[in-house]
């Protein structure tokens, strides 16, 4: 599997390497990072510096897909695309567990346009995360 653009390491800008559950590489910038969601200036430090140049790494419990849109959500240019409301749970729980609270109010929009297709899964994960006036469009 290969890492999307701009993940991909093309940047020379990029200043941390983060690796999903599947073995995926993003790079990506400390500083969008810890904006984003504070809990990674934390996770940042923690991360310590390779003696060879190379970026300091930091590995994480989601896999790659997952990852890939919760970090398109934090790049300002980089939309986030989904095809399955169960995607959208996904982001939201790693949001959640990551606490970034600064970009999670997006999701909620994502959620709306995909439940013309599926009113009946976009319902349970408004549901689930007591998303209710996106649980009431739903339900109509």
């Amino acid at each position: 599997m290969w890492t999307p653009h701009p993940f991909d390491g093309s940047d020379p800008t990029s200043d941390i390497c983060l690796i999903s559950s599947d073995d995926i590489r993003f790079h990506a910038h400390k500083t969008v990072l810890s904006h984003a969601f504070p809990f990674f200036q934390d996770l940042i430090t923690l991360a310590p510096a390779p003696s060879d140049g190379s970026l300091p790494t930091v590995r994480l419990g989601e896999e790659s897909k997952i990852m890939d849109e919760v970090l398109r959500f934090c790049y300002p240019t980089f939309d986030a695309s989904f095809n399955y409301v169960s995607e959208v749970y996904q982001v939201a729980e790693v949001m959640h567990k990551y606490l970034m609270d600064g970009v999670t109010n997006r999701l909620p929009s994502e959620l709306k346009m995909l439940s013309e297709k599926r009113p009946l899964h976009a319902f349970v994960v408004d549901c689930k995360l007591d998303w209710r006036e996106d649980a009431k469009f739903a339900a109509s």
